[in-house]
């Protein structure tokens, strides 16, 4: 994408919007500059065109020359004015488009107390983007609407958006290799980075991010503001791939078996290997307070495969929040495209030291999982805000695998809380 500065747009300064003017760079396919504020559906419809053209840089507070497509002046704008301007551009955006295409914007302060506000807009993956009720494209300087019958605009825009698909499923579809003979259950969670500018971490090939991301995944992380319980899991194996990292949890397993794995690209994205811990009834936690009462149900089930819930959300959930922490240290506000991929589920059932649960399955029995495989969504990929990234969210995914109807998941949050104190007072 163009960029006038060569710099990120949170690094843009007074001295950068001097020097388009010095520089004459023209208002056009990427550019567009605003003395004020124009009207809101306008705003819109100029985002809208970049979003769905190849991106661009809306300047508010910049004059053209008359008759002349060049910047003249730095006039900015008064925060008495106009407050919260970069707000009220997202509540346009919010309010006017569909769907609601990436941007990022920039106040900036010029003299006598004046600002700027830069708004950069990238080419989006989810086109065409709706702008009060038309699709706007750019056209030179301007945002024009596509006529009805412009089969050709329309289906570039089409195509722009299923290529995206695909990337984001082929990434999804790629796997590690297991052999045949591997039957302990485990999960692929695939999360691909709706990333405009593509690479996240710019020196992911030095040794200082090496450093860094081994520190990362294998550092204590706050699972949550109301719990007073940091975790971490230790990966002692990590290596570099094609433009990928592998961290791996190893010690005494053999290494050639997949184990705990995460994948990390440079562009963001993960891919993550979670083989479940299975236990019998007489192997789980002999702390456990509901076991006295669990062994009656699973007795004569030999071949019964059990999986702690509690134990396994916590962990799981260890993990994205590492993952969180170390998208947000690179100002990560991207979407997220994710699927969940369980694997050798035949035969599981899960385990939850809750009295809630064990009323559960007095009434209605065990819940046995008779399906292989299962994929959370069935097809294609969910699809979340970072800013909306709750690793506790994505981990409760597990409880529903394994076949935990959904109004429980409320109720067994005793049964979590149990396993939460009990590891806290270790």
């Amino acid at each position: 994408m163009y960029n006038p500065f060569n710099k990120n747009i949170s690094e843009i300064e007074y001295e950068d919007l001097k020097k388009l003017i010095e520089n004459n760079v023209s208002e056009g396919w990427v550019i567009e500059y605003k003395g004020s504020f124009p009207k809101n559906k306008n705003i819109a419809n100029s985002i809208a065109s970049f979003a769905n053209s190849e991106g661009g840089w809306y300047f508010i507070g910049i004059e053209e020359k008359e008759n002349e497509s060049k910047p003249s002046e730095i006039i900015g704008f008064n925060l008495e004015d106009y407050k919260k301007p970069a707000d009220k551009v997202t509540n346009v955006v919010k309010d006017n488009i569909d769907p609601i295409p990436y941007f990022e914007t920039k106040l900036v302060e010029i003299p006598e107390n004046k600002f700027v506000l830069v708004v950069q807009v990238f080419e989006g993956n989810d086109a065409p983007y709706i702008s009060n009720g038309s699709v706007y494209i750019r056209v030179g300087e301007t945002s024009k609407p596509l006529a009805i019958d412009d089969r050709y605009q329309f289906d570039k825009l089409l195509d722009k958006k299923q290529s995206f698909q695909k990337r984001v499923i082929s990434f999804m579809d790629n796997t590690f290799f297991f052999d045949e003979s591997y039957t302990q259950p485990y999960l692929e969670f695939y999360v691909y980075l709706n990333n405009p500018e593509n690479v996240l971490f710019e020196d992911f090939h030095s040794e200082e991010f090496f450093e860094m991301l081994k520190e990362n995944f294998n550092s204590n992380v706050k699972l949550s503001d109301e719990l007073e319980l940091s975790s971490s899991v230790n990966f002692d194996n990590v290596y570099g791939s094609v433009d990928s990292y592998m961290i791996r949890h190893v010690y005494d397993n053999n290494p050639m078996s997949p184990g705990l794995t995460l994948e990390l690209f440079k562009e963001g994205h993960l891919k993550l290997i979670f083989p479940f811990n299975v236990y019998n009834n007489s192997s789980l936690n002999n702390e456990y307070e509901s076991l006295i009462y669990y062994d009656s149900f699973v007795s004569g089930y030999d071949n019964l495969i059990i999986i702690d819930l509690a134990e396994s959300i916590f962990t799981f959930q260890t993990i994205l929040t590492q993952y969180k922490r170390l998208l947000e240290k690179f100002d990560c506000n991207y979407e997220l495209n994710f699927k969940y991929k369980f694997n050798n589920f035949d035969s599981i059932t899960p385990f939850m030291d809750s009295v809630e649960y064990m009323d559960f399955i007095h009434e209605n029995r065990l819940p046995i999982n008779l399906k292989t495989l299962i994929d959370i969504p069935n097809r294609g990929y969910s699809v979340c805000q970072f800013k909306y990234f709750n690793p506790m969210s994505f981990a409760i995914k597990i409880i529903e695998a394994s076949g935990l109807p959904r109004y429980l998941i409320d109720v067994i949050s005793e049964g979590y809380a149990k396993y939460v104190n009990m590891k806290s007072q270790k």
